[in-house]
């Protein structure tokens, strides 16, 4: 009898377990990935920080526009972690995580309220749901500090269901709580004023007019919460250049389709578009069967019926954003075949709300339902769907790895170019760290006199400057292995670097010129191969494979009569540079073939 009781907790206890599985992965896997360096729009934040640190700093820089976002609430949290950690945006990283976190809270509470009487069910939803919360699928958002702006809203938005659905709280104190957070999110990212729109239904749904009739204040009060918020929201806006809302009366109806069902079905697809169109065709077919089955149950009681609404406005979040990226990023878009990774984060909430419908839907049902003209088992159903997920996911996950691996090299070659751009003259400064140089130089100069630029900016484009005065034994940090002319008069220098006691590839490649005796002159920055081996990726290792390199390059001011190149080994983390074994000289050329 003890021991039966014993595997009847374990049972129990073994999808709550599982569970937290995906949590430790992110958790684990942002510090193992993640890279202390700002990217892209993040360099931005540095003119708050110094504004900041001059007392200039007001609630007019915070709530300006920037692209089609008015993300006030993520930049009160930039700064304030920004300053506690001397502009360390791991820790905006992990501020994401926590919102994910608190975002499968809300979903257990929703889950164990709509499945109470079947706990264990609830429990494997909400295992499967977590798959889905912290898939490294938008590994992108994991290992960006900025996109805390996707985390933000949902975390708003999945506890303001909660609490709509709660049963013991009054009628004011639902509609306050969740005008607060929808302010939040509405101030944070371009999509979160759909909070207003579909936490209505759940506020006010009512098993009667006259219940209905009590609540005709509150809903006034929400309905102008709203317009004031649209009204504050586009106060002196301006349309993103890049932005034409017309642009889709000229797209074929078919692409348009396309990337919509593509964007819905991505998070369990990251592959081909029409892998993903296909994945996005299922699950907006399986919402719309799950709405018709709810519609036929609308006589349930009310404290039901909102906990079966809050799933359907959480797949409707997804569904809505889906259009609103399309509408928005479709042209901008034109020659891709996917909408990019990040705005996984907003999409994924559809199939974890199906993960909560579908066994609601079928538990209405004896032992078999019907789905259109087609009668199935239930438990067969649920099964195979249950399996199906979690297979697909390990693939996910595995996938993951690469990505996040791929992604911190990227990282890494744009701190490496960053730290010449007060030296150096490289494409990859506008390619890989911030389009518009002089916003970069106000940005980062500022920064780096706070101490918040680590190692620091090289002051010199000399090699001696930064070289390091380890002598490693031949081809131990790499080869420089050849030059070569191509036919439009460029030269492409290429080999393979390591960095010594890392055991990894070299986070970028240094090239400098010396005339005669002279010393090397630092004229070019080489990005290391980003495709990552499995075990590599994961251990952070690097092999031969992911450490070559390459760059192409023309003269400039070099004289090719009496240079001669070396190729360096950079690392990020020290500003430190390492020879790699060879010296070219153009001398030695030979023209290519006609």
């Amino acid at each position: 009898m003890l021991d039966q009781r014993k595997q009847q907790r374990l049972r129990s206890a073994l999808p709550l377990l599982l569970a937290v599985l995906p949590a430790i992965y992110i958790g684990f896997a942002i510090p193992l990935y993640a890279v202390d360096t700002p990217l892209w729009d993040e360099w931005l934040i540095g003119g708050y920080l110094d504004k900041f640190s001059q007392g200039t700093l007001t609630v007019h820089d915070l709530f300006e526009q920037q692209n089609e976002y008015r993300q006030f609430f993520p930049n009160l949290i930039f700064v304030a972690l920004g300053w506690l950690t001397e502009w360390d945006v791991r820790s905006w990283m992990l501020t994401s995580c926590l919102l994910a976190g608190l975002v499968s809270l809300a979903v257990y509470h929703l889950g164990k309220w709509s499945l109470s009487e079947t706990p264990r069910r609830a429990a494997w939803c909400w295992f499967l749901a977590n798959l889905i919360i912290f898939s490294p699928v938008q590994y992108e958002n994991w290992l960006q500090g900025q996109q805390l702006v996707y985390f933000l809203p949902i975390a708003c938005f999945t506890t303001s269901l909660l609490v709509a659905s709660a049963a013991n709280l009054r009628t004011g104190t639902r509609f306050s709580l969740c005008a607060l957070a929808s302010v939040v999110s509405s101030f944070s990212s371009a999509n979160g004023m759909l909070c207003w729109i579909l936490l209505l239904p759940v506020l006010a749904w009512s098993s009667s007019s006259a219940e209905l009739w009590r609540k005709k204040w509150w809903i006034a009060a929400w309905l102008a919460g709203f317009v004031g918020t649209v009204t504050l929201y586009f106060h002196d806006y301006h349309t993103p250049l890049h932005h034409d809302p017309l642009a889709l009366w000229h797209t074929n109806p078919a692409k348009i389709i396309l990337y919509f069902l593509s964007t819905l079905g991505r998070p369990l697809a990251p592959g081909r578009v029409i892998f993903a169109g296909s994945i996005g065709f299922v699950l907006l077919t399986l919402f719309g069967w799950c709405c018709l089955r709810i519609w036929k149950l609308r006589a349930i009681s009310t404290s039901e019926m909102r906990r079966l609404l809050a799933w359907l406005m959480l797949g409707a979040y997804s569904i809505l954003t889906a259009v609103l990226i399309t509408l928005g990023r479709l042209e901008h878009d034109s020659g891709r075949d996917l909408a990019p990774t990040r705005y996984t984060t907003y999409t994924l909430y559809l199939p974890v709300a199906l993960v909560y419908l579908i066994p609601m839907m079928l538990g209405k049902d004896s032992q078999s339902f019907r789905l259109f003209t087609f009668r199935f088992s239930k438990a067969r159903v649920l099964t195979s769907l249950c399996v199906a997920l979690v297979v697909l996911h390990l693939f996910i996950y595995v996938l993951g790895i690469r990505q996040m691996s791929g992604f911190r090299v990227v990282a890494l070659y744009s701190k490496s170019c960053s730290m010449f751009v007060n030296v150096l003259d490289d494409k990859c400064l506008t390619a890989q760290v911030y389009p518009n140089i002089d916003v970069l130089k106000r940005t980062i100069n500022p920064a780096e006199r706070l101490g918040f630029i680590r190692p620091g900016l090289i002051k010199s484009n000399r090699v001696q400057d930064i070289a390091s005065a380890q002598t490693p034994g031949p081809n131990n940090n790499g080869v420089f292995q050849s030059l070569v002319r191509e036919d439009d008069g460029e030269y492409v220098a290429s080999g393979w670097a390591k960095l010594p006691g890392r055991d990894g590839p070299a986070d970028a490649v240094l090239l400098a010129y010396a005339v005669d005796e002279g010393p090397p002159i630092i004229f070019a920055i080489a990005r290391v191969n980003s495709e990552r081996d499995i075990v590599s990726a994961l251990l952070r290792r690097g092999i031969y494979g992911d450490s070559r390199w390459s760059k192409s390059f023309s003269l400039g001011s070099i004289n090719p009569e009496r240079a001669k190149i070396t190729a360096w080994g950079f690392d990020a983390y020290s500003g430190k540079a390492y020879k790699l074994t060879g010296v070219h000289a153009f001398s030695d050329i030979t023209a290519p073939e006609q």
